[in-house]
């Protein structure tokens, strides 16, 4: 996790860029998580991605869920079956940040055994 204390620009009289407006939304969210998964489904037009994530103590179990990105630029080169790593928010629950393709050594993912019944 990170804490982080940020001032936003327009309390220290410097009009933001976009960059710098980005880290402001992102900044609100005070706990950072390492956020893990494998892609299942990428729609460039909506710019959103459906990511199977691992477990995440303090903010989500697995789950299959769909997100918007921060940047849609990267949906150019994620697609299905690709290991990605974000930063996700605590009390941000629809939008991954920094996502980016990772090598499948660096992400092991672990899902969920199934049990039947």
């Amino acid at each position: 996790m990170v804490r982080s204390r940020f001032v936003p620009a327009d309390r220290r009289g410097i009009q933001p860029t976009g960059r710098q407006e980005r880290e402001e939304r992102t900044s609100t969210f005070a706990v950072a998580f390492v956020f893990k998964g494998i892609v299942e489904q990428v729609d460039a037009n909506a710019k959103r991605v459906t990511v199977t994530n691992e477990n995440i103590p303090g903010w989500q179990n697995y789950k299959k869920m769909t997100y918007k990105v921060d940047n849609p630029e990267v949906l150019k080169t994620v697609k299905r079956g690709d290991r990605v790593t974000a930063k996700v928010y605590e009390g941000d629950f629809k939008v991954l940040y920094d996502l980016r393709v990772v090598p499948p050594e660096d992400t092991p993912v672990v899902l969920p055994k199934k049990q039947w019944q």
